[in-house]
Protein backbone atom coordinates (compact mmCIF):
# COMPACT_ATOMS: atom_id res chain seq x y z
CA UNK A 1 0.00 0.00 0.00
CA UNK A 2 2.73 2.20 0.98
CA UNK A 3 4.46 1.45 -2.20
CA UNK A 4 1.19 2.16 -4.18
CA UNK A 5 0.99 5.69 -2.23
CA UNK A 6 4.70 6.68 -2.91
CA UNK A 7 4.37 5.92 -7.24
CA UNK A 8 1.01 7.80 -7.19
CA UNK A 9 2.71 10.52 -5.44
CA UNK A 10 6.03 10.85 -7.70
CA UNK A 11 4.19 13.00 -10.61
CA UNK A 12 3.38 15.49 -8.10
CA UNK A 13 6.26 15.76 -6.29
CA UNK A 14 8.29 15.74 -9.51
CA UNK A 15 5.51 18.57 -10.92
CA UNK A 16 6.49 20.47 -7.63
CA UNK A 17 10.47 20.27 -8.20
CA UNK A 18 10.58 21.52 -11.73
CA UNK A 19 8.18 24.29 -10.76
CA UNK A 20 10.43 25.26 -8.05
CA UNK A 21 13.97 24.58 -10.32
CA UNK A 22 11.86 26.85 -13.04
CA UNK A 23 11.56 29.50 -10.29
CA UNK A 24 14.94 29.11 -9.21
CA UNK A 25 16.08 29.45 -12.32
CA UNK A 26 13.80 32.32 -13.17
CA UNK A 27 15.08 34.50 -10.52
CA UNK A 28 18.50 33.61 -11.20
CA UNK A 29 18.07 35.04 -15.06
CA UNK A 30 16.46 37.57 -13.60
CA UNK A 31 19.00 38.82 -10.86
CA UNK A 32 21.61 38.37 -12.95
CA UNK A 33 20.59 40.94 -15.87
CA UNK A 34 22.09 44.49 -15.22
CA UNK A 35 20.34 46.78 -12.85
CA UNK A 36 20.82 50.05 -15.33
Amino acid sequence: ILADNLIERLPQNIGKLQSIKNLILDGNHISSLPDE
